[in-house]
C-alpha cells in the first residue's frame, strides 16, 4: 500500500505510533505528541531527504507548540 515515493500507509503508521510514544514520554501531552507526530509524517512525504526533513521539522512544531 504505498502512498507517494515507496512510502507505505503501514510505515506512515507505526512512524505516528513509535514517535507519538516517545514525544508523549519528553512532552507528557497527548495531544502535542499526536499532533506533532502526524505533521511529521506528512512532511516524510514532501520530497527531498527526508532523513533532514523529519527532525528539523519535527523540532520546529514541538518547539512553537510548547
Amino acid at each position: 500500500h504505498k502512498i507517494v515515493r515507496g512510502k507505505s500507509i503501514e510505515g506512515s503508521l507505526a512512524f505516528i505510533f513509535a514517535s507519538s510514544l516517545a514525544l508523549f514520554l519528553f512532552t507528557n501531552n497527548f495531544l502535542i505528541s499526536t499532533a506533532v507526530s502526524v505533521l511529521a509524517a506528512l512532511a516524510e512525504l514532501l520530497p527531498g531527504d527526508d532523513n533532514l526533513i523529519v527532525p528539523i521539522f519535527s523540532a520546529l512544531v514541538l518547539y512553537i507548540s510548547i
